[in-house]
């Protein structure tokens, strides 16, 4: 309990991350003269040139206050940045969101907070209450867990900071791999290589709902990242 309190944020340092974050979707949707594909995407980050690294975390740090899904985002990192770098940056920029998200909900943790979320994501706070950790790297390492749910989650209940941090990090590397490995195989179209990964992906991303306790474990019936 006392790691709890520890990482709470102050209520100023709550509503300042917020506006930080709605402030940065007003300015890139100002900056929005790119076609929204994964290609204009790229094309906007790499115009940065030796900041669009970056810009490529920032964004996906904030992503759900900007509407974009972190699977066009990551697959964008593969495109633009190649495997590597690609898996690398994807990799930092869940972490960065899995920190702002936690801290917020930690920050604004309350009952009124809790029952939006349980509206939002029925029995999730109780699901991450009760398998803490385990179940925030599943859901990172399966490429379409739902991170915000359990990232919300997270910060509601009494789970520790540094295992949360562990959890996102180790999971977030699997999926910006799996996104970033997918995104490199679209710069020759569909080649052998692209239709390969492809599979690979697809049987990834379904094996795993074959069975009844991924299913219930992920809530995927019920949740969408």
């Amino acid at each position: 309990m006392s790691t709890t309190r520890q990482i709470r944020l102050a209520p100023w340092a709550v509503w300042v991350l917020l506006a930080l974050a709605f402030a940065l979707g007003y300015w890139i949707h100002l900056q929005a003269s790119f076609e929204l594909s994964l290609d204009g995407l790229r094309v906007w980050i790499q115009s940065w040139g030796r900041w669009a690294p970056l810009l490529f975390v920032t964004v996906l740090t904030f992503r759900q206050f900007l509407l974009l899904p972190s699977l066009v985002l990551l697959t964008v990192g593969g495109l633009g940045f190649g495997v590597f770098w690609g898996t690398i940056l994807g990799a930092v920029g869940l972490f960065f969101s899995g920190i702002v998200t936690f801290a917020l909900g930690r920050g604004l943790g309350g009952e009124r907070m809790r029952r939006k979320i349980k509206e939002r994501y029925p029995e999730m706070e109780a699901r991450v209450e009760a398998l803490g950790p385990f179940l925030v790297l599943v859901v990172m390492a399966y490429p379409g867990g739902p991170m915000t749910a359990v990232f919300w989650a997270s910060g509601l209940t009494t789970m520790a900071f540094l295992p949360f941090a562990a959890a996102v990090l180790a999971g977030g590397v699997v999926r910006s791999f799996l996104y970033s490995l997918f995104g490199s195989t679209l710069i020759e179209g569909f080649s052998a290589q692209f239709l390969w990964i492809s599979l690979v992906m697809a049987a990834v991303f379904l094996l795993p709902l074959c069975f009844a306790r991924v299913r219930q474990l992920l809530g995927l019936s019920r949740l969408r990242d």
